[in-house]
C-alpha cells in the first residue's frame, strides 16, 4: 500500500496526476534498464516497494511490454534525428576510432574521435576489412562526412580497412605500444628491485646477529685465544659495509626501475605534433629522434638487467610501430597545412593560424584529456599562456566576412582535433557494453542500437553537450521528452476480484 495522504492518492488517480505519475514511472524504467544495466524484475520491485503498483501494472509482462516499446521508440528517435541532422550538417572531415568487442557475437564499434559520437555499433558475422567497410558505409548513410584517419590497434584487418578500403591514414594506438613495453620490462625490473631489497634485509640481519653475538660474549666475561672483541668488531664493520653496498645496489635498482618507467612514459610525451609547453611545431624527424632516444634508454636498461628473450620480443614489437607513429606526425602537419591553404588566407593570418592558434588549441585539448590532476593543471597553464586573447583573434579575423570567419574557426577546431593517438574511447565503450551483456546475458540488436542512441543523444560531457550536439553543431531534441510524448498510456493494475466464503 502507498503511504500517502488521501488527497495525494486522489491526485494520482486523476488524469493530471496520472500524467505526472507516468513521467515518474517512465523515468525510473528508462534509468534502470536503458542508462543502467538493470533488469525488468528490478523495475517490478521498484513499483511494488514505492507503492506505485496501486496505479501502474507491476507484473513482469506489463513492464516488459513498456520496455520493449521504449526501446523501439528510442531507436526510432535515433534514426529520424540522424537523418534530419545529416541533411542540415555541413561537410566534415573526421578521425574515427575503431575496435571490436564480443558478446559473444562480434560487435564492430567505430567512434568519432573529436565528438565521441558512435557511428557504428553493430553485430557482424566477421571482422575482416570488407565487413568493416560495408558496416561503416551502412552506418554513415548519406552523412556528409569524410574519414581522413582511422586510429586503432595493429590488427591487420583494421589497417587494411583504413588504408585500402577507405583510403585513410592509419594512426596506431599509442596505448598498445606503451602496454607492450611495460609488459616486457616491468616484471624484470621489479624482480631486480625485489632481489636487491632481499639482499639488504639479509645483510642487515647478518650485521644484527654479529652485534648480538658480541654483546653476549662481553656479558659472559669469557675470553678465548680464538675470539676477541676487536675481531668481532671487525666482522661487524665488514657486515655494515655489506649493508651499505646492498643499499647502494637497491638504490641503483630502484633508479633503473624508475628510469625505465619514465622512458616508456616519455614515448607518450614525445608523440605530439607540437611542443606542449612552447607550442613550437615538432616535425616527424624531431619526434622520431626523441622516441629513438627513449628506446635507447630502454635497450640499455634491458641489457643491464639481462632481460629475457620474451621481454625483448615485446620491446621489438613496440619498436615496429614507431615508423607508423612518426608517419602519422608527418601526415598531420601535411594535412593541416593543406586544409588551411585551401581557405585562401593572407600570409600573415595563415602563419598566425598554423603557428599560434592551432598549437594553442591542441594543447587545450591535451589538457582536457590528460590523466592526473597535476599533469592536467600543468598543461592547462601552458595552454592559457599559448592561447591568444579573444581581442587578438578578433583583430586578426576582422578582414574576413562572417561566413569566412565561421569557416576558419571550424577549420582550426578540425585541425586541432585531427591528431588522435588513442582509441581509448572505444575501449571504454566496450567495457560499458560488457556490463550490460553481463547483466542481461544477451544484447539483441534492438537493445544495442537503443544504447547507441542514448550515448549519442543523451549522455553529456562536463561542458553539458551531447555527442550529437558536438558532431552536428546543433542541439537535438530531448530524447526523454520524445518518449513522454510518444509512449502508449501505461496499463492500470488489474483489480482483484473479491472472494466470498461459501
Amino acid at each position: 500500500m502507498i503511504n500517502a495522504p488521501p488527497e495525494v492518492v486522489a491526485f494520482l488517480e486523476s488524469p493530471a496526476g496520472f500524467g505526472f505519475l507516468t513521467q515518474v514511472v517512465l523515468a525510473s524504467l528508462f534509468v534502470i534498464t536503458q542508462v543502467a544495466p538493470g533488469s525488468i524484475r528490478m523495475c517490478c520491485t521498484f513499483l511494488r516497494l514505492s507503492g506505485l503498483a496501486e496505479f501502474v501494472a507491476p507484473s513482469y509482462g506489463a513492464v516488459r511490454n513498456v520496455i520493449l516499446e521504449m526501446e523501439e521508440k528510442i531507436v526510432l528517435f535515433g534514426r529520424s534525428e540522424l537523418e534530419r541532422l545529416g541533411r542540415e550538417m555541413r561537410p566534415k572531415r573526421v578521425t574515427i576510432l575503431e575496435d571490436e568487442t564480443f558478446h559473444p557475437q562480434i560487435c564492430l564499434v567505430a567512434v568519432e574521435g573529436a565528438s565521441g559520437f558512435i557511428f557504428l555499433e553493430a553485430y557482424a558475422d566477421a571482422r575482416d576489412s570488407k565487413t568493416w567497410k560495408t558496416k561503416l558505409k551502412e552506418a554513415l548513410g548519406d552523412l556528409p562526412i569524410e574519414i581522413v584517419q582511422v586510429t586503432s590497434d595493429e590488427a591487420k584487418a583494421l589497417i587494411k580497412h583504413a588504408e585500402q578500403e577507405i583510403g585513410a591514414n592509419h594512426s596506431p594506438d599509442l596505448f598498445h605500444v606503451v602496454h607492450e613495453l611495460f609488459k616486457g620490462t616491468s616484471l624484470a625490473m621489479a624482480r631486480e628491485v625485489k632481489g636487491a631489497r632481499r639482499a639488504v634485509e639479509e645483510a642487515k640481519d647478518a650485521a644484527k646477529r654479529l652485534e648480538e653475538s658480541k654483546e653476549r660474549y662481553i656479558e659472559s666475561g669469557r675470553s678465548s685465544p680464538y675470539c676477541s672483541v676487536d675481531r668481532m668488531q671487525r666482522n661487524i664493520d665488514d657486515a655494515q659495509g655489506n649493508v651499505q653496498l646492498a643499499e647502494a645496489v637497491l638504490a641503483e635498482a630502484e633508479k633503473d626501475q624508475h628510469d625505465m618507467a619514465e622512458a616508456i612514459r616519455g614515448i607518450s610525451d614525445c608523440h605530439h605534433p607540437f611542443d606542449l609547453e612552447t607550442g613550437d611545431t615538432r616535425s616527424a624527424e624531431t619526434v622520431a629522434a626523441a622516441i629513438d632516444e627513449k628506446f635507447a634508454t630502454i635497450d640499455g636498461l634491458a641489457d643491464k638487467v639481462g632481460l629475457s628473450d620474451k621481454g625483448r620480443q615485446s620491446i621489438n614489437k613496440a619498436r615496429r610501430v614507431v615508423p607508423v607513429m612518426v608517419a602519422t606526425i608527418a601526415f598531420f602537419h601535411e594535412t593541416v597545412e593543406n586544409w588551411i591553404e585551401q581557405l585562401g588566407l593572407s600570409e600573415s593570418l595563415q602563419r598566425f593560424v598554423l603557428e599560434v592558434w592551432i598549437p594553442a588549441r591542441y594543447v587545450e585539448l591535451v589538457a582536457q584529456r590528460a590523466s592526473g590532476g597535476q599533469k592536467r593543471h600543468r598543461y592547462k597553464r601552458w595552454a592559457e599562456k599559448l592561447m591568444p586573447l579573444p581581442q587578438e583573434i578578433g583583430h586578426r579575423l576582422a578582414s574576413l566576412c562572417d561566413s569566412d570567419r565561421i569557416m576558419l574557426v571550424a577549420a582550426v577546431e578540425q585541425c586541432a582535433q585531427l591528431f588522435q593517438r588513442s582509441s581509448s574511447a572505444v575501449e571504454g565503450r566496450n567495457g560499458h557494453l560488457s556490463l550490460f551483456h553481463h547483466g542481461h546475458h544477451h544484447l539483441p540488436a534492438r537493445k544495442l542500437e537503443a544504447r547507441t542512441v542514448i550515448h549519442n543523444f543523451m549522455k553529456v560531457r562536463p561542458d553539458d553537450t551531447t555527442a550529437a550536439e558536438r558532431l552536428f553543431e546543433q542541439e537535438p531534441p530531448d530524447l526523454f521528452h520524445f518518449l513522454l510524448e510518444n509512449m502508449s498510456e501505461l496499463r492500470r493494475p488489474a483489480r482483484k476480484t473479491q472472494q466470498f466464503a461459501s
